[in-house]
């Protein structure tokens, strides 16, 4: 689907009837503000409430972090996601990602948004920023998934959408690498054009999900060094 198709295909989502993109039901009759019918939500399995205060991992000590992110220090304050990457949410993040399934979007921005005032509620970050694409992945996919997702996002936490980074180079598809090869894949993949945009700032860092970490640590890194006071993190999904 280009980038023509993929804005009328928005369009008609503003005017059609609301349906939930999972089952497709009429919403109409429905007082359920989220875009899943009662049903399809009642179904989803979401993250515990004790998880890592840094990544969303389910816990089940009294511990705050889980070992991963003890054993591998994160270059922000705080982070979380909504679900786990498994079971429906996984399928619908993939369709939403490759298949230009965008009448997913409001749902997954309502419960980043629920997931982040539950947890870091405290926190306070002043801007949003998604997790570019390269300019030749953004031409052959349409849109930016991590880009709809935080505008999404800010406007539901009430602040500024803030695309400061860039993607300095292609880089191969993060979920087709090891553990090992994903931090080298993104060196230096990410940039801060305009510096002064995010000097002294606490910036909020948004991508569909969260995995191994890499990503975001470069994408945080790239930020702190152009001047950001702190980074924080969210993803739809915990892998």
């Amino acid at each position: 689907m280009g980038v023509a198709a993929k804005a009328l295909h928005l369009f008609d989502l503003m005017l059609a009837p609301s349906i939930c993109p999972a089952c497709q039901k009429n919403l109409a009759q429905e007082s359920v503000d989220g875009r899943l019918c009662r049903a399809c939500d009642e179904d989803l399995v979401r993250l515990p409430e004790t998880r890592c205060g840094l990544c969303g991992t389910p816990l089940n000590t009294s511990l705050e972090l889980c070992r991963e992110c003890v054993e591998t220090p994160r270059p922000w304050i705080a982070g979380t996601a909504a679900f786990p990457y498994d079971g429906p949410v996984g399928d619908w993040i993939r369709a939403y990602k490759y298949g230009g399934r965008t009448d997913f979007l409001n749902f997954f921005v309502r419960e980043m948004a629920n997931a982040w005032r539950a947890h870091h509620g405290s926190a306070t970050p002043e801007a949003v920023t998604p997790i570019p694409l390269h300019w030749l992945r953004l031409r052959l996919r349409g849109f930016n998934q991590a880009a709809l997702l935080a505008e999404g996002l800010a406007r539901e936490l009430g602040l500024e959408y803030l695309p400061a980074l860039k993607r300095s180079h292609a880089t191969a598809h993060q979920a087709r690498l090891g553990e090992s090869t994903r931090a080298k894949n993104l060196r230096r993949a990410f940039s801060v054009p305009h510096p002064e945009s995010v000097e002294g700032k606490s910036i909020l860092v948004v991508d569909d999900v969260f995995t191994t970490g890499a990503t975001m640590t470069a994408a945080c890194q790239a930020l702190m060094e152009a001047g950001a006071e702190e980074t924080a993190v969210i993803a739809i999904a915990r892998a």
